[in-house]
């Protein structure tokens, strides 16, 4: 059973993977096919993704964890406000100079209209609650690698600087996929606490992965 699933999917794999002369691919597809393994389930259980599954979760709980055709901005960048340290500024105007910058910030991301923000680094508290705020659902702590791979499947570039983002056009900056979902597997636990296995998934993307 195992092998005629495996050569079915293999199949699929070498018709979905298309290597990119533009994103520097290898001709070998094996560098872009990926097995995830859950413990549990049977063998029809397995599914074929022409996506990117990630083990991650949303950043907040009231975020939306299903989208159908949802717009996708990455950034390689933290959400949060650097202020300088000066022994002459108060705590007040420091908290407001954070909320304004954050506000500015949010503005920034809201104005190109992305469903889910996907970021390298971390988000404040108060960005995360402005997001919550906009209905947008945000993914923190991405790493390098994981990045690069959504960017391929979705078709959108890893923006480096939030300050001109609101200067850059909608079609040349957000990525798409069929489908972005959130799935939960109980008898895949993490860690020592037992909490459940969180598996995100950028579904039928157009892009070759």
């Amino acid at each position: 059973e195992w092998a005629a699933l495996l050569y079915e999917f293999s199949v699929r794999a070498n018709g979905a993977v298309c290597p990119d002369l533009y994103w520097n691919d290898f001709n070998d597809i094996r560098h872009y096919v990926k097995v995830k393994r859950i413990a549990g389930g049977e063998i029809t259980d397995s599914k074929f993704i022409r996506g990117v599954i990630v083990r991650k979760n949303v950043a907040h709980r009231k975020m939306r964890t299903d989208i159908l055709h949802p717009k996708i901005l990455l950034l390689d960048q933290a959400i949060e406000y650097h202020r300088m340290h000066s022994p002459f500024h108060s705590f007040d105007i420091l908290l407001r100079q954070n909320e304004e910058y954050m506000r500015m910030i949010v503005n920034k991301i809201v104005e190109l209209g992305p469903d889910i923000v996907v970021v390298a680094n971390q988000c404040s508290r108060l960005a995360l609650k402005e997001m919550v705020r906009e209905n947008i659902t945000l993914i923190a702590d991405v790493d390098t690698s994981t990045m690069e791979r959504i960017a391929r499947a979705i078709q959108a570039p890893v923006i480096h600087s939030i300050d001109h983002l609101h200067q850059l056009e909608e079609r040349s900056v957000l990525g798409h996929c069929g489908r972005f979902y959130l799935h939960y597997f109980n008898n895949d636990p993490v860690g020592t606490k037992g909490r459940r296995t969180p598996l995100m998934f950028f579904d039928e993307c157009r892009g070759s992965h």
